[in-house]
């Protein structure tokens, strides 16, 4: 994994989470109980889901505990479970991956 994109990563990271609306309603609170509940998968171009998972893991922090992320190695996807926030975070470092992938080839 090359250096300069977990960087990249982990600045998204930051700025997604430093913009964060405040407190959400009680309604707000259900609705992103119930997404948490539900998992998104992410397809890995040719990146492992394994490391995926562990970079995801990483840039949530402390967030990490209010998700829940799968490796699917046998289908090259990440399965994650978590708020919009997470989802948010989850796509953009999937996208990122592919892309470098893509790049490499």
């Amino acid at each position: 994994m090359n250096h300069s994109i977990l960087n990249t990563c982990v600045i998204a990271a930051v700025s997604f989470f430093t913009t964060m609306p405040g407190t959400l309603s009680a309604g707000e609170q259900d609705r992103s109980a119930a997404a948490a509940t539900e998992f998104q998968v992410y397809h890995l171009v040719q990146g492992s889901p394994t490391e995926a998972r562990r970079m995801l893991n990483e840039l949530l922090g402390a967030e990490s505990r209010n998700a829940q992320l799968v490796a699917d190695v046998e289908n090259s996807d990440l399965l994650v479970s978590g708020s919009p926030t997470i989802q948010q975070l989850a796509k953009n470092l999937v996208q990122q991956l592919n892309a470098t992938d893509a790049e490499e080839l």
